[in-house]
């Protein structure tokens, strides 16, 4: 789960790493113009080196879901969570919220 906008007043920052026992990986987010950042070790020696990020879309991460959304509109295949599936995964954060506020066990019964 991620926001899109928060309301703070700290710097913008978008960041994302992954370290392993040989070495890690960090990239930006959402941006397709900045290289992958390679880093590990060869002989003792840290060792870092760019992989340029593939050929992206026209269309950003950003735009997709509401392209989505559009697409089911015009009834076209789609991506987007429609129907008695988005109404049962509502149900389901639902409960979540109702649990997370009351501390107690919630039950969600979707139909098929």
């Amino acid at each position: 789960m991620f926001g899109r906008a928060t309301g703070t007043h700290a710097t913008e920052t978008a960041h994302a790493e992954i370290w392993g026992t040989h070495g890690s990986v960090h990239w930006t987010p959402f941006d397709s113009h900045r290289p992958v950042v390679i880093r590990s070790d060869e002989d003792g020696q840290a060792v870092e080196r760019e992989v340029a990020p593939p050929p992206r879309s026209e269309i950003s991460i950003m735009e997709r879901p509401l392209l989505a959304f559009v697409d089911a509109v015009r009834g076209r295949a789609s991506a987007a969570t429609t129907g008695r599936r988005a109404v049962a995964e509502f149900l389901v954060l639902q409960a979540i919220y109702q649990a997370a506020r009351t501390g107690t066990p919630q039950t969600v019964e979707v139909g098929a």
